[in-house]
């Protein structure tokens, strides 16, 4: 099956299940101004240990938050979004403060 055929079935069965230590859960929504807001949970799995943190990408800048209260934003780029949010998580988690 192509790779298109494959993402369009995949979307029509909805995001997959997180998987794990490295799931991804996602949702989209419309703030008041009219511009899309995304966001999406993530986890990382650390010496037996799972973080949890959610990531929103609004306007181009990204925002990783933590249950703990780690907060780490940054501006996105060309690099992908998941990859992004895991990387900002794994920071949080190095500080102490997931």
């Amino acid at each position: 099956m192509p790779s298109l055929q494959r993402w369009t079935a995949r979307r029509r069965r909805g995001p997959a299940p997180a998987r794990r230590g490295g799931g991804v859960a996602g949702r989209r929504h419309t703030e008041a101004g009219g511009h899309a807001v995304r966001s999406s949970t993530i986890t990382i799995e650390r010496d037996g240990k799972t973080y949890r943190g959610e990531y929103r990408v609004e306007k181009g800048m990204m925002e990783v938050t933590t249950a703990a209260g780690g907060r780490k934003r940054t501006q996105i780029g060309g690099t992908p979004a998941v990859a992004l949010a895991r990387l900002l998580l794994s920071e949080l988690i190095n500080e102490g403060n997931a």
